[in-house]
C-alpha cells in the first residue's frame, strides 16, 4: 500500500493481507502505530532513518509491524 487513499480502499475490496509500502514515510512510533491500526499488518518504515533512529522506533514501537529494507538497486 503507498498512499492512505490505496488503504481505504483495498481494505473494503479485498481481502488480501496488507503491506505499507516505503512511500508511507514512517518516521516514527506515532505513525507506525496509527497506521497499523488502519489494517497495515506490517510496515516498511522510511528509507531516511539512520540506525539509530530505526533502533528508536524499534524500542518505542510494535517492532512485529517493522519491516526495513536493507538493500535497493539504484539505476545509474
Amino acid at each position: 500500500v503507498r498512499n492512505l487513499g490505496a488503504l481505504e480502499y483495498l481494505k473494503r475490496e479485498t481481502k488480501i493481507p496488507l503491506i505499507g509500502d516505503f512511500s508511507l514515510n514512517v518516521t516514527n512510533s506515532h505513525a507506525l502505530s496509527y497506521l497499523s491500526g488502519k489494517g497495515l499488518e506490517t510496515i516498511n518504515v522510511s528509507y531516511d532513518l539512520n540506525q539509530e533512529q530505526l533502533l528508536d522506533l524499534v524500542k518505542h514501537g510494535d517492532p512485529s509491524t517493522i519491516e526495513v529494507t536493507i538493500h535497493q538497486y539504484m539505476p545509474e
